[in-house]
This record gives C-alpha cells, sequence and structure tokens, in this order.
C-alpha cells in the first residue's frame, strides 16, 4: 500500500524547494549565499528519491531491501540529471546563464546523491519497522483496540 502522507510530503518540500532555487537564481541571491544551492541539492535528492519511492511502493513491497535501495538511489541519479539538464534547457531557451560552472554542476549531483543515500536509510528504517511490526503480528502477540478488546 502507498503512502499517501509520504508522497504529499515529499510533494509539498520538493515545490518549496524549486522555488527557493528560482528566487535565488532570478534574485541573484547565490552571489550573496553560493552554499545554500548544496542544501537545496541535498534536500532535493532525498525528497525526490522518498516521493518515487512512495509512488512506487505497492510495487517494491516484495522487492528485497537492497533492490529497493538501488530503486531509489537509480530515481535520485536520474532526477539529479534531469534537473540539471532541465537548468541547461531553460537557461538557453531565456538566453540567460541558469548554472554555474562545471564544478558547481558536479557539485549539485554529487550533493543530490549523498541526498538519495539520506533517502535510503530512511527507506531502510521503513523497512525494518515494518518488518518488526509484521513479526510481531507473527508470534501471536496480540493488539488492543481503544474499546479494550483483543485484535488479532
Amino acid at each position: 500500500m502507498s503512502s499517501p502522507k509520504l508522497i504529499i510530503a515529499s510533494t509539498i518540500i520538493l515545490i518549496i524547494l524549486v522555488c527557493i532555487e528560482f528566487a535565488f537564481i532570478k534574485f541573484h541571491l547565490f552571489d550573496y549565499f553560493p552554499h545554500v544551492g548544496i542544501l537545496l541539492h541535498l534536500l532535493g535528492g532525498c525528497f525526490s528519491g522518498l516521493l518515487l519511492y512512495g509512488l512506487g511502493m505497492d510495487s517494491l513491497i516484495k522487492t528485497p531491501i537492497l533492490l529497493q535501495l538501488i530503486f531509489v538511489l537509480g530515481t535520485v541519479a536520474i532526477a539529479a540529471v534531469t534537473w540539471e539538464g532541465f537548468e541547461w534547457g531553460l537557461g538557453l531557451a531565456l538566453n540567460r546563464r541558469m548554472q554555474g560552472s562545471i564544478n558547481n554542476i558536479m557539485l549539485d549531483l554529487f550533493t543530490g546523491m549523498i541526498g538519495g543515500f539520506m533517502a535510503c536509510i530512511w527507506v531502510y528504517v521503513l523497512h525494518v519497522k515494518g518488518t518488526q511490526l509484521k513479526d510481531s503480528r507473527n508470534t501471536g502477540l496480540k493488539n488492543f483496540n481503544n474499546t479494550g478488546s483483543v485484535q488479532d
């Protein structure tokens, strides 16, 4: 079952990050705060990985955890390259420089991947919690509902 909370929260955070990025570009704020881009790409990598994991959760639920983590990292890598390509194309279309140097672009890509590793940690924790919950149900432990009666 997909996680609507994870999908909605990740989407909202990504929209906010994109708006901040464009505000920084439009008002030349990167000239004054050059390292903000690192944080934006780190968080962007993390939440794009969580969003795509949440969207694919139904298909991934029976997949071994290692393959789930590879999926998260792969989608983050594709998202990071797509974002940098989008910035490049937008810069060409507007006849305006939207990106920094090649070093800056590479830093953005690798920072996004570090964010993807952060998403992997989150996914692994969700997996472990889900496994522990499933194990507690299979060992005969009973769950109590709010009325005090026992549920299997």
